[in-house]
């Protein structure tokens, strides 16, 4: 039963950590705003972070006025 708790928590806490517009397979960042840019940027700090995931630019984003920083890695 603690195994169990620990793996649904552990679950719980993975999906809480995910960036604005990953969809549920992990697969997929959708990107239409510029905070959701930032957050990706913030995130791809290891090329194991982004293998296998695919960027979706939904929007033309603005970044005036943003604090966007250059994605460091992408894999």
């Amino acid at each position: 039963m603690k195994r169990l708790l620990s793996f649904l928590l552990s679950l719980a806490l993975l999906f809480c950590a995910l960036p604005a517009g990953v969809s549920a397979d992990g697969q997929t960042i959708r990107v239409g705003t510029a905070e959701e840019l930032c957050l990706l940027s913030r995130d791809c700090v290891l090329d194991t972070r982004s293998a296998g995931i695919t960027v979706l630019l939904t929007a033309d984003i603005d970044l005036s006025g943003s604090d966007f920083e250059p994605i460091p890695l992408f894999g």
